[in-house]
């Protein structure tokens, strides 16, 4: 490629050049028909302190850059290197900017060139990256990159990037690139002439790649044919287990798991499983499943996490396939939504739009198609604005009628649905699992045998997945896809097809009035119910959510009232709705002679988004069919618009479902979690389950790892009791705590709290303090991103503390020195208003039990152990847990708190003291 490339970083002592910050090192890296040719690299002296984060984070110090040239010296040769050039920079807008601005302060003109940025065309062209950051960029593609954060290492690193991207683009199919080509009007980059070049290239070459497939313009990678099976050797129980032994160090606690669950499945039995953390659950229960599914039929496996289905299918499985003397088939499965639909992928390229996210991930999964087999969304990266392309992309049931033969035989979801029909083993999810048992078991392939893993969380899907929860915004998006004859949505596009072919659109004009009528109605209703419970919760508007529990037969008032006669016209509107696009569809279907695929495809969009907005309003029209074991609430933010309202209901007690409808089905159904038992007893897990009259085996197995010598846990004597101050007295002094413990652990400390509010202040409080200056403050909510994307941002600085509550509780895995102190502010008991717990609470007095040993306790201590298993995740680690919370050594029921989590070091002293101790412990 005969283009020059100037591949830019800079460092600087902060991100605004006009508030006066300056660039202390810039570097390049020139790039010739595809070869590095020159590289340039100097510090600059900004004549002012580099600030302690700055310097910290770069390695750049004061001392580095006193005897370095001032940026006026250095200028003239920076801008002779722009001749003819692209400039390139990861995140181009602020080095090209910073850089213009720092020469026109010194009296230089500026330059101006093409720029490429490679955190863009990497969003594109690497869509399976699971970060865009150079760094972690640079390790998945093996790049050596000898100083993060330095900016000769970060151009050079940067460049080889570019030429990688480079490379791949030449190697795409010609398809593709015209389609890159066509979106690419709209990047940010200049890359349009660069396609073209290749274009050209392509054009007059025979392409001979057989990597791929082209229907209709659209390139997928080939199928891959499925290997011929290995010989089938003769085996026995005994025998796999002998041959996996040998190939894995065992532990004694793992064995116990692997016997009881192979006795479990022989036996036709249910079980219960705790295993605390390093048992290698996975293993253990994945070696007498594959036996069950081999002798006597599919097993099915179920998680609540993708990170842990993955490593099962990619990770536990292949290495027993490569050392048992069999062959076994093992598919993984998930909801259809999370698989790409062809046909309405292919339909959004033939949209104009010039929305960036859209055109983005429109070119993401265009590259995408060329290198995945499953289609599955969670391979790919897609950016935030991403999701709402996807929710129209996504694999949906098609009306019989209207499939599109060249995608069917295609499709994603039907290919993971076939393999899953032929495997032994089927991973799936908790949540496909119950859809699957809400179905009467049509969705998954037949199975009598099952994995539970991470089973704590069961109870609380299965009562969402029987319930339902609607906000008003999720019609209105359904409202908005459709739009109206005079906006350029499937509605106005579908009669404007009609019209081209001369069919009367009568129809079509009564459809527009009865959305704009549907939508004024839900508009209304939702308004109504949400100035019903600020009238009926009026102390309480000042808070940031209300949660109302309401039963639909005892309301009442003029709010109500009128909800309900919304009610009842939505379901009048929604039932002329559905016999006039009844109508519709019929003359399509009587008629699609006359229409290409792309069109029926558009036809099919409408009448399924017309399903969709049914769906919801029979969701609305179900609260008032609740019955008594059903409970409903309200959920509104009373700042927020007068329609945003969410309804919700969820049964208070599943046990009696699952033991009718699921356990009695399944012949052994093995639940495992590190979190099952209550005070050393399974029963109240056995209880909410609904696992009573089946007697399940029960086995808990401690974790291995020696929690005495490697985790001490220290309650400071010398902070108030949490219910004896207000919430800010407490956050002030476990803030003045906070900051002490990070000064002696340099950080590397997780805070969990139990809600946000508090998590919010406490953040407030010390993020302005000076002694935490050289720290990092990551909060959940207010930093911005994921829990996975905080928790690697956490643990890319030295000195950092990451304040979080809610998911933070669980599946966050930070080992080694990464995480070093774990601190818990308060006891996670559920807070006093939550729905759920006022109606189970209600359910227990009523039946003469005791609320909080029987409901707030043990749902406490799960979620607390759950909690101290953050910090120790290997036999390697050590660290520290505070629990700022003194009730649990002020009250009786704090010992079960105590007895609940693996014995190690206990002190009870002011917090001075205890700082003394932690070294021991780091």
């Amino acid at each position: 490629m005969k283009k020059r490339f100037v591949v830019v970083d800079l460092e600087t002592t902060g991100n605004s050049p006009k508030k006066g910050d300056k660039i202390i090192q810039f570097a390049a890296v020139v790039i010739e028909d595809g070869e590095i040719v020159e590289r340039f690299a100097t510090f600059v002296n900004p004549k002012q302190d580099i600030p302690v984060f700055i310097e910290q984070f770069t390695g750049i110090s004061n001392e580095v850059v006193a005897n370095a040239p001032d940026f006026s010296i250095v200028a003239p040769e920076i801008i002779s290197l722009f001749e003819d050039s692209y400039f390139v920079a990861h995140n181009v807008p602020f080095d090209y900017s910073f850089l213009q601005e720092e020469l026109a302060q010194c009296g230089f003109k500026n330059f101006h060139c093409l720029t490429i940025d490679t955190v863009e065309l990497s969003r594109v062209m690497l869509p399976l990256a699971d970060s865009y950051k150079l760094g972690q960029l640079a390790e998945s593609l093996s790049l050596t990159h000898e100083n993060p954060h330095q900016a000769d290492s970060d151009a050079e690193v940067t460049a080889e990037i570019l030429l990688k991207i480079l490379h791949k683009i030449e190697r795409l199919p010609l398809v593709t690139v015209q389609k890159l080509y066509s979106l690419s009007r709209f990047f940010k980059s200049d890359i349009r002439e660069i396609l073209s070049g290749i274009l050209e290239e392509k054009s007059n070459q025979v392409e001979k790649d057989t990597k791929f497939d082209i229907y209709r313009g659209l390139a997928l990678h080939k199928i891959t044919k499925q290997k011929e099976r290995r010989k089938q050797k003769s085996y026995t129980y005994t025998e796999i287990f002998h041959s996996v032994i040998h190939h894995f160090p065992f532990r004694q606690g793992q064995l116990e798991m692997v016997q009881t669950i192979h006795h479990a499945m022989e036996t036709n039995q249910h079980a219960l499983i705790e295993a605390g953390t390093g048992i290698g659950k996975s293993i253990a229960y994945l070696l007498p499943a594959i036996y069950i599914s081999k002798m006597k039929g599919r097993c099915l496996i179920s998680t609540n996490t993708l990170q842990l289905q993955h490593q099962l299918l990619e990770k536990d499985m292949h290495k027993l396939r490569d050392i048992l003397s069999f062959d076994f088939n093992a598919a993984l499965l998930k909801g259809r939504g999370n698989y790409l639909s062809l046909r309405k992928f292919e339909q959004t390229l033939y949209e104009n739009t010039d929305n960036y996210d859209e055109v983005l991930t429109k070119a993401q999964i265009l590259v995408w198609l060329t290198e995945t087999e499953t289609g599955d969304i969670d391979e790919i990266n897609l950016p935030s604005g991403g999701k709402l392309l996807w929710e129209r992309v996504k694999c949906t049931v098609e009306h019989p009628g209207f499939e599109d033969p060249i995608w069917e035989s295609r499709c994603f979801y039907q290919k993971a649905k076939k393999a899953a029909e032929k495997a032994d083993i089927v991973i799936t999810n908790h949540a496909l699992l119950l859809q699957d048992l809400n179905n009467q078991f049509e969705i998954l392939p037949p199975y009598e045998y099952l994995i539970l893993d991470e089973a704590h969380h069961f109870e609380a899907l299965a009562k969402r997945q029987l319930g339902f929860h609607i906000h008003y915004l999720s019609i209105h998006s359904v409202l908005m896809r459709i739009g109206l004859l005079d906006t350029n949505d499937l509605l106005a596009k579908s009669s404007k097809l009609m019209e081209r072919n001369g069919f009367d659109l009568d129809s079509f004009l009564r459809v527009n009035q009865l959305i704009k009528d549907i939508k004024a109605a839900a508009n209304d209703f939702f308004r109504m119910i949400r100035s019903h419970v600020l009238m009926k919760q009026q102390e309480e508007n000042e808070k940031k959510r209300i949660q109302y529990i309401f039963y639909p037969i005892q309301e009442s008032g003029g709010y109500w009232q009128e909800a309900i006669e919304q009610l009842t016209k939505l379901n009048i509107l929604k039932k002329e709705l559905i016999n006039k696009v009844n109508y519709q569809k019929q003359q399509i279907i009587q008629n699609k002679s006359l229409f290409t695929p792309l069109q029926l495809g558009l036809f099919n969009d409408y009448i399924l988004t017309i399903d969709l907005l049914m769906e919801k309003c029979s969701l609305i029209e179900n609260i008032l069919n609740v019955n008594q074991h059903q409970l409903t609430w309200i959920e509104i933010d009373p700042k927020g618009p007068v329609n945003s309202a969410a309804l919700l209901v969820e049964p208070t007690d599943i046990s009696d479902f699952l033991a009718d409808h699921f356990f009695t089905f399944k012949k052994s159904v093995v639940m495992t979690s590190a979190t099952l038992t209550v005070d050393d007893s399974f029963t109240y897990m056995i209880e909410r389950l609904g696992l009573v009259d089946f007697q399940p085996l029960t086995l808990s197995i401690p974790s291995p790892f020696d929690f005495e010598r490697q985790a001490a846990l220290m309650v400071p004597t010398d902070l108030p009791l949490i219910n004896s101050v207000s919430q800010d007295e407490f956050v002030d002094s476990i803030s003045d705590q906070i900051a002490k413990i990070a000064k002696k652990t340099n950080g590397r400390m997780l805070v969990l709290f139990t809600s946000y509010e508090m998590l919010q202040k406490t953040y407030l409080n010390l993020k302005d303090r000076e002694q935490l200056e050289q720290f990092v403050l990551i909060a959940q909510s207010i930093s911005g991103g994921s829990r996975a994307k905080l928790t690697k941002n956490f643990q890319a600085f030295d000195k950092a503390i990451l304040l979080g509550t809610s998911s933070f509780w669980e599946g966050v895995d930070i080992p080694g020195e990464d995480l070093s102190a774990l601190v818990i502010v308060r006891l996670p008991f559920a807070p006093p208003n939550d729905p759920m717990s006022i109606a189970r609470a209600k359910e227990i007095q009523e039946k003469g039990g005791d609320t909080f040993r029987d409901l707030s306790l043990p749902d406490a201590i799960i979620r607390f152990k759950q909690g101290i298993g953050r910090l120790i995740r290997s036999e390697k680690d050590k660290g520290v847990i505070f629990i700022l919370d003194r009730r649990i050594v002020s009250t009786q029921y704090g010992q079960k708190f105590l007895t609940s989590i693996p014995k190690m070091k206990f002190f009870h002293k002011p917090l001075p003291e205890l700082l003394d101790h932690i070294d021991e412990w780091l």
